[in-house]
């Protein structure tokens, strides 16, 4: 899972979601990642948080998680999925 981050101060980030972090995005907020991120599940504030708590935990300087969300300007899920050859 790779989530696109772009701050309204003109930065953009790439960030690849851990495991650590999704085992803690589960323990936050009581839902599976699978769930929470199925077409049918996703809240912004998901993807948000595991972007914020991934580059908290590669050492980039974050605000607090609220000043973060107010700092996005633009948030995207990357598929990160090799799409399988239909000719095979």
């Amino acid at each position: 899972l790779t989530i696109d981050v772009e701050l309204t101060n003109g930065d953009k980030w790439s960030t690849k979601i851990k495991l650590s972090t999704i085992i803690k995005f589960e323990r936050k907020y009581k839902i599976s990642a699978a769930k929470a991120i199925s077409p049918d599940g996703v809240y912004i504030e998901y993807m948000a948080w595991l972007a914020w708590e991934q580059n908290r935990s590669d050492g980039r300087t974050v605000p607090v998680f609220d000043k973060f969300v107010d700092e996005i300007d633009d948030l995207e899920v990357v598929n990160d999925a090799v799409p399988l050859d239909e000719t095979a």
